[in-house]
């Protein structure tokens, strides 16, 4: 016969044994709780991490293209401002030369055909010529020939001095300025504009 002292022991044994399976599944719930929690933080945190990784290099890329792209331009607005200089330099090379050129003999060959290509285009009755003060003093009988020479039969033209500005050449108008064709040097310049450009652009 079971004593009372036994079977408080074995009521006892039992409820701590049943404490300690208890005791056992909830640590054992908790460390795979936190387990999952930690996981799932340190899965966060990489995440987080790689996010960051890539806004910094997309930031480092984006400082990278502009920094880039600034130098370009720069470098392209110094090139225009070099070219400039250059075809600054060029053009008053030119028109210092043309200063000189008007009072060489191979001038009037220059001056004839551009006269010749002027009334070639112009079909008015009345025509105004203009010709710098220059050559209007120093090569008025020459100029007048060539109008005969290249003007039309029934066509009047009347020789005047044009602004201190111009060149060299001529420039033909009709009386009421409706029509006008301009063989100047200016025009010789600006119709080599494109040359001088590719020039530059070839060499600067």
């Amino acid at each position: 016969m079971i004593k009372v002292d036994d079977k408080l022991k074995l009521f006892a044994k039992l409820v701590l044994e049943k404490v300690q399976n208890e005791s056992e599944k909830k640590v054992n719930d908790f460390k795979r709780n936190q387990d999952t929690v930690l996981e799932s933080e340190k899965q966060r945190l990489l995440k987080e991490s790689e996010n960051l990784i890539k806004k910094t290099r997309k930031k480092a890329e984006n400082k990278k293209r502009q920094i880039v792209s600034k130098a370009v331009m720069d470098r392209q607005r110094a090139l225009l401002k070099k070219r400039k200089e250059v075809y600054d330099r060029m053009v008053k090379g030119i028109r210092d030369m043309t200063s000189e050129f008007v009072d060489e003999p191979e001038y009037l060959g220059f001056l004839e055909k551009n006269i010749a290509l002027g009334f070639s285009k112009f079909d008015a009755k009345n025509a105004v010529m203009l010709v710098t003060p220059h050559d209007m003093e120093k090569y008025y009988d020459s100029i007048k020939s060539y109008i005969d020479k290249y003007k039309k039969n029934d066509m009047n033209v009347e020789i005047k001095k044009a602004d201190d500005s111009m060149l060299g050449g001529c420039i033909i108008e009709d009386a009421d300025k409706t029509m006008r064709v301009d063989c100047s040097m200016e025009m010789v310049l600006e119709d080599n504009r494109v040359n001088i450009g590719k020039t530059l652009t070839d060499n600067v």
